[in-house]
């Protein structure tokens, strides 16, 4: 065993994996599965190219080489991953409505596409991503006042907040966010 492991994440835009793969992206939600699941022979062909270079930072090339390799015969960009990534953008307050027109597709067209290529619905997938941005804000500033950055996440109040806490995690902020940099960033 080396006496030093290198890990790194692959990190895809929102729509990015199922452009990859073409892959109905709601059947790998809350799934344990392996790349080569997912990617086929691909995933081996990754796995060697980054198992075989010299050091860390030629391990990281290989990776970005492969996914642009990949992305050669993939899908074009389209409607829908312009929408994932201005909710990504605008920290999930973007209106959907104004994305489905804009992206000339009818309501239930548009939330059928974007589930498909994301994993969440539209709705699901804003409420993620501006709970995200509040709790990514406490952690970056945990002095700030939580009606500061509940506001500038785009709740309406402290109470709406802990509502959606409880509806995307089943807890209240408390339960988790003393606990907060043990939990998720043990080594920082």
């Amino acid at each position: 065993m080396p006496s030093e492991i290198h890990l790194f994440n692959i990190l895809f835009q929102p729509a990015g994996l199922s452009r990859l793969t073409g892959i109905d992206m709601t059947l790998l939600v809350n799934q344990g599965i392996t790349a080569r699941d997912v990617l086929g022979k691909h995933a081996t062909r990754l796995s060697d190219a980054v198992r075989l270079a010299p050091d860390f930072s030629s391990r990281v090339a290989a990776a970005e080489r492969w996914v642009g390799s990949m992305l050669d015969g993939s899908a074009p960009r389209d409607a829908i991953d312009f929408a994932s990534r201005l909710l990504w953008a605008t920290r999930g307050n973007a209106r959907i409505d104004a994305l489905a027109e804009r992206s000339g597709l009818s309501a239930r067209q548009f939330q059928r596409r974007f589930s498909k290529q994301v994993g969440l619905s539209p709705k699901l997938y804003a409420r993620t991503i501006r709970f995200d941005a509040a709790l990514s804000a406490h952690r970056l500033a945990p002095e700030r006042p939580w009606t500061e950055i509940v506001h500038e996440a785009g709740y309406f109040d402290q109470a709406h907040f802990v509502r959606e806490c409880r509806a995307l995690t089943g807890a209240a902020p408390s339960h988790f966010i003393d606990d907060w940099e043990s939990s998720y960033f043990p080594d920082s």
